[in-house]
């Protein structure tokens, strides 16, 4: 059953935005601590590390300088073996150019795009009504233009009210953008 929410799905979509932005003003000022702390750092000083993946929401909740903050405390702290996977999650609507080249300039490499459907009826019921297609596009044509070098974008299947057919049509709509 649909919970029922006063104000309904914009009422939702704004508690959600508020939920986001407590949660990167939490992380900021989480981050001082995070990095200083002496007893983390040197457990990994010695390795080459492979992979960086940062997601949960982070880079659509973090601002430009907050990203710099974070993606430069990381590559201060800790050696990436050459060829290393940096990459990033993010929620097309949140996306700009400038966080991109801002993730760019710390080496990110790879980033992954939460589309979960091309249908906006199936987007507006699980409550990312507001995402469109250009938004998607714009923001797959922006990862090429910062340079980052893989794109990919992350499907959900079986979501309310998407058919096969309809899943199918969105992936290969997605195809189209060559990520």
């Amino acid at each position: 059953a649909d919970a029922i929410i006063p104000g309904g799905a914009d009422a939702l979509d704004l508690m959600l935005q508020q939920a986001a932005l407590l949660a990167a003003v939490e992380t900021v000022g989480a981050m001082d601590s995070l990095f200083t702390m002496t007893e983390v750092s040197p457990l990994f000083s010695r390795l080459e590390l492979e992979r960086l993946y940062v997601g949960g929401g982070t880079p659509n909740v973090l601002g430009v300088s907050e990203l710099h903050r974070l993606l430069g405390s990381v590559r201060e702290r800790h050696h990436f073996r050459t060829g290393a996977v940096l990459c990033i999650e993010s929620d097309p609507r949140h996306s700009t150019r400038e966080k991109l080249d801002a993730c760019k300039s710390h080496g990110v490499n790879r980033v992954s795009f939460g589309v979960q459907s091309a249908n906006p009826s199936v987007l507006k019921r699980v409550n990312r009504g507001g995402q469109t297609w250009d938004m998607v596009t714009g923001a797959v044509h922006d990862a090429f233009e910062a340079g980052i070098q893989e794109v990919n974008i992350d499907y959900v299947f079986g979501l309310a009210d998407e058919d096969v057919e309809g899943f199918v049509a969105g992936v290969r709509r997605g195809l189209d953008l060559e990520p």
